[in-house]
């Protein structure tokens, strides 16, 4: 049992001198090749996740004999929802990103990614106006008074 205390904490000591010898300035970070510029997204593909298919799918389980109790114990609602904001100037996109409250992502996520980068701007927006912003959220929160659309 010593033997086994002691390799453990030995490994972990080595690993934690192995990660503090490795330098960690952000200018020597080299990103693979290819991978800078636009990202590029697959075609947008139907929503798998939506209330009808997981309705569907929960009633084939129970049709196929795969489930142990009674299905009516399940209650298939929405909880969160997957908008995409659209600021149409600078002053909105600032609301968007001083509320602390939302996780903002500054690219699609409900689409397969084709082509690595280190950005994504929409080929449909104008010149000065800010990129698009999508985030995942509570269904009953509190949004920032910026335009969205609720894509999921």
């Amino acid at each position: 049992m010593a033997m086994l205390c002691y390799s453990i904490v030995s490994c972990h000591k080595d690993r934690i001198e192995e990660f503090q010898s490795v330098n960690l300035n952000p200018q020597s970070l080299e990103t693979e090749e290819g991978s800078e510029g636009l990202m590029e997204f697959a075609p947008a593909t139907p929503n798998p996740y939506t209330l009808a298919n997981m309705q569907l799918a929960l009633n084939e389980l129970y049709a196929h004999n795969q489930m142990d109790c009674d299905t009516s114990i399940f209650n298939i609602r929405v909880t969160h929802e997957y908008i995409k904001f659209i600021p149409a100037d600078s002053a909105a996109y600032i609301k968007l990103i001083q509320d602390s409250t939302l996780i903002l992502f500054d690219y699609p996520l409900d689409r397969k990614l084709t082509k690595a980068g280190t950005y994504y701007r929409d080929s449909s927006l104008s010149e000065g106006q800010p990129n698009y912003q999508w985030a995942c959220v509570l269904k009953d929160k509190e949004l920032p008074d910026v335009p969205y659309e609720v894509l999921a």
